[in-house]
């Protein structure tokens, strides 16, 4: 009698985001994939890069595959290099990596605020003494 071994790696391609994206700071995003196994895919990894993909920052681990989708939201970080990345594993232990094939954009789409701290002209309803 033999013993059948799982070799063969999942499948897994990020579908969304996959480039081009402009997306605001807090918002709540969807993120979506596709992953496949010949066994079964066991868990999905999420991950970010807002530095075109040097570092990476943990989304959400130990994800089931179905559905193939995840709400994501926003980092309060602003970069037009960011990337996601995401990890399909079997029960062998079997990986596969995929990012999104382009870089997006996150932003503050907040309008700037503007405050007065300290009176401009002098206090309420002074005026300038007239000269001459």
């Amino acid at each position: 009698m033999f013993e059948i071994r799982d070799i063969k790696a999942p499948t897994m391609a990020v579908t969304t985001p996959n480039g081009g994206e402009v997306w605001d700071i807090g918002t709540a995003r969807v993120l979506t994939w596709k992953a496949t196994d010949n066994v079964g895919v066991s868990t999905i990894k999420l991950e970010y890069s807002i530095d075109g993909g040097s570092t990476l920052s943990l989304i959400a681990a130990l994800l089931p595959n179905s559905p193939s989708s995840y709400k994501w939201v926003l980092p309060n970080l602003v970069t037009t290099t960011a990337l996601v990345r995401g990890t399909a594993k079997d029960a062998a232990g079997n990986t596969t990596v995929d990012v999104s094939n382009a870089v997006f954009t996150i932003r503050d789409a907040k309008p700037p605020t503007m405050a007065v701290t300290t009176p401009n002209g002098g206090g309420a309803g002074s005026r300038a003494a007239p000269t001459g």
